[in-house]
């Protein structure tokens, strides 16, 4: 839905943390809509979560095509369970504190059962930005129902994981 919005002088990259972290779509322009559809729709769940690498290398990508008149921002979807990497949210505070100095803006999409974590992240990035940080009804309405359709299309996901593992390898 929001890929659809792009414009062709916007850029959207995708950088996904299980177990390491990696670039799955390169730096694409807006007018790309098709590749970058084809992107979203490889995801898979799976493995580890080293959010702060990815927080890192989508940062990366960010000032790589930072423009001053545009809006560089890295949007993170999570479920805010970072358990390999650095998993202590000061330092992760002081590198969205020093990149939003620089310009650079994390915006945090938690998706349940993450949700307590996400409202830690929200709190943080209030007190560090200045922002109050709130939501029109009918864009409210708007990012519950992504939410909810990330988490069906995540269990879908780690079910068709589940169910294609044979269960002698798990032991």
């Amino acid at each position: 839905m929001m890929v659809r919005e792009l414009r062709e002088d916007d850029r959207v990259s995708i950088v996904t943390y299980a177990g390491e972290a990696g670039l799955r779509l390169p730096p694409t322009t807006g007018d790309q809509q098709e590749g970058t559809l084809q992107a979203i729709d490889s995801l898979q769940s799976g493995g580890s979560t080293n959010g702060s690498a990815g927080i890192e290398l989508a940062y990366e990508q960010a000032k790589s095509y930072f423009r001053p008149e545009g809006t560089n921002r890295v949007i993170l979807c999570t479920d805010g369970d970072f358990n390999v990497g650095t998993t202590g949210t000061d330092s992760l505070v002081r590198l969205v504190e020093q990149e939003a100095k620089g310009g650079v803006y994390l915006s945090v999409l938690g998706f349940i059962p993450g949700f307590l974590i996400s409202q830690g992240g929200y709190w943080a990035l209030t007190e560090i930005l200045g922002l109050s940080i709130g939501f029109d009804p009918s864009r409210l309405l708007l990012v519950f129902g992504l939410t909810l359709l990330m988490c069906v299309l995540s269990g879908i996901f780690a079910m068709r994981k589940v169910l294609s593992v044979d269960p002698a390898e798990l032991y």
